[in-house]
């Protein structure tokens, strides 16, 4: 029994080296087969290739540096939301995380308002992330 459980392990160590050698990859310094490097003498044809007709080829060519440029682009307005109102009183949160309480004064077109404060100044409120009315 004892005989037979160490004939098994050896065949079954000898097996698992066997299948390494096999799937490790082959990297011989000469060539041959398996090694990747292989040296041929004569000629190498490859057939069944198939012919390739070029038709309504372009007379033109690109010499230079390519310059591209997009042009007649449209206008964009974002409305202003319909609650906005001068002599209003709003929260507003903008993308970067700031929020600020807007007065506003008066209002326009494409999302300006003006601001009244300290420092009257014109704001696009179309750009904010949220805008809260304030009572």
């Amino acid at each position: 029994m004892r005989i037979r459980s160490t004939v098994a392990t050896a065949f079954a160590v000898v097996t698992l080296g066997w299948m390494a050698t096999l799937a490790a990859p082959q990297n011989a310094s000469v060539p041959g087969v398996g090694s990747g490097v292989v040296q041929v003498r004569g000629t190498v044809s490859v057939g069944n290739t198939p012919n390739v007709n070029i038709t309504n080829m372009p007379a033109v060519s690109q010499q230079g540096e390519w310059r591209v440029a997009v042009s007649n682009t449209p206008s964009v307005i974002v409305a202003l939301p319909a609650f906005v109102r001068a002599g209003g009183v709003y929260e507003c949160l903008w993308p970067s995380g700031e929020r600020e309480i807007l007065r506003v004064g008066s209002v326009a077109a494409g999302g300006w308002v003006r601001v009244e404060g300290p420092t009257v100044r014109w704001v696009n409120v179309s750009l904010a992330r949220s805008l809260e009315e304030k009572q």
